[in-house]
């Protein structure tokens, strides 16, 4: 389960990069740098603490997006994190 659950977190974690990359905005530079160095040591370590912090941060910023304009952000990415932020909760 625990190995499962971090695999949904990564992934989930790498789809909010992709598509901050995409906005092409500098205001996401930052929360861009720290799910990258979440990454790479979540990879090295296999910790997910940082990666379930950053994805709440993602969902944050994702939902001012969506509100917004509610096709900025894909109901989708927004889904996966949710779900993978869960199985933290289901960990605990």
């Amino acid at each position: 389960m625990q190995k499962e659950s971090n695999q949904l977190i990564e992934q989930a974690c790498v789809e909010a990069l992709e598509k901050f990359k995409k906005t092409k905005k500098n205001d996401y530079t930052p929360i861009i740098e720290k799910i990258e160095f979440l990454l790479g040591s979540y990879r090295y370590d296999r910790n997910p603490v940082g990666l379930y912090e950053v994805a709440e941060e993602s969902l944050s910023e994702f939902k001012k997006m969506r509100q917004k304009n509610a096709r900025s952000v894909a109901k989708k990415l927004v889904e996966n994190l949710n779900k993978a932020i869960s199985t933290r909760e289901a960990l605990n």
